[in-house]
């Protein structure tokens, strides 16, 4: 699996596309009243809502995380290239 195919854009994408298509089926398929079938609607409406809002902030979290990581690595970077800088000059002084 590609770096694409796990982003946050993706998973929420695929979380709406699989709400849309399950309820759609669910309409299809269930011998509900007109009623019946407002009020599955609803519910699937709002659990989906309540997934891709989870998933949103997932997806903000992780993001949070990785901006952290690279941070973190640029200023370990930034410490090594340092570090190597001053043992050049030091062997191009001798």
């Amino acid at each position: 699996m590609n770096q694409r195919d796990c982003s946050p854009a993706g998973f929420v994408a695929g979380v709406i596309i699989g709400g849309a298509i399950g309820a759609a089926l669910g309409l299809l398929y269930a011998p509900q009243s007109g009623e019946e079938s407002r009020k599955m609607i609803k519910k699937k409406a709002i659990e989906t809502k309540k997934d891709v809002l989870e998933a949103k902030e997932k997806a903000i979290k992780r993001a949070g995380q990785m901006q952290d990581d690279m941070k973190e690595g640029v200023e370990d970077f930034k410490k090594r290239a340092t570090r190597a800088k001053k043992e050049l000059e030091k062997k191009a002084d001798a």
